[in-house]
C-alpha cells in the first residue's frame, strides 16, 4: 500500500538527512556513513519527511535508528542533493534530500538497524569518494574547508532519544 501511494501522490520524494560529524582532537572532522540495507552502498542515515514533525528532528532519529548516533541537530539544512530511490525490482523515483549536520555525542551500542548496516567514519574527501550521489560528494568535500562551519546559532538542544529505544553508551 506505501508502495502505491508514492508511486500515485508524489512525482518527487520528499527525504531528510543527518550529516554525522566527528570533531577530533587535532581539529579535523569525520563524517559518519552507513550502508543502505539493499545495496550496501555508503550513505548518510535518511529517511522520509514526517507531515507533523520538524524535517531536522527527523533527521536526527534516522541518525539514532540507522546508525545508532545521537546528538546536536542543526535547526536548518546546510544543502540538498537529489537520487533516484529505488522502491523494489520495477520502480524508482527520484528523491530530493534536505541535509542537517549533527555533531556526535553519543554513539549507542545497540540500535534498532544494528544488524542490518554497517556505520564508520571517515575523512570528508574519504566519505565524498564512497557515495554515489555527485550533489553529495560535493558537499562532503566541502566539510572541514577554510570557512566551513554550521551556523551556531541554528543549533537545536541535544535531542534525546526515547528511553525505550536508547541501549547503553558505547565505552569508546
Amino acid at each position: 500500500m506505501r508502495l502505491l501511494q508514492l508511486l500515485t501522490s508524489r512525482s518527487v520524494g520528499q527525504q531528510c538527512a543527518a550529516l554525522p560529524l566527528l570533531s577530533e582532537a587535532n581539529g579535523r572532522v569525520t563524517i559518519g556513513l552507513v550502508t543502505s540495507r539493499e545495496t550496501k552502498r555508503w550513505v548518510l542515515p535518511k529517511g522520509w519527511v514526517k507531515p507533523d514533525r520538524p524535517v531536522y528532528e527527523t533527521a536526527a532519529d534516522e541518525a539514532r535508528e540507522e546508525a545508532g548516533l545521537v546528538g546536536e541537530i542543526a535547526l536548518a539544512s546546510i544543502g540538498r542533493y537529489t537520487y533516484r530511490k529505488r522502491l523494489h525490482v520495477l520502480a524508482s523515483m527520484m528523491c530530493v534530500v534536505e541535509v542537517f549536520p549533527l555533531e556526535v555525542r553519543e554513539r549507542l551500542q545497540t540500535w534498532p538497524e544494528k544488524m542490518e548496516r554497517r556505520v564508520a567514519f571517515f575523512p570528508p574527501d574519504e566519505a565524498a569518494g564512497l557515495v554515489h550521489e555527485p550533489e553529495l560528494a560535493a558537499l562532503l568535500r566541502g566539510v572541514g574547508q577554510p570557512g566551513w562551519r554550521p551556523d551556531q546559532e541554528v543549533r537545536s538542544a541535544v535531542l534525546k532519544p526515547r528511553d525505550a529505544l536508547r541501549g547503553p553508551k558505547d565505552p569508546s
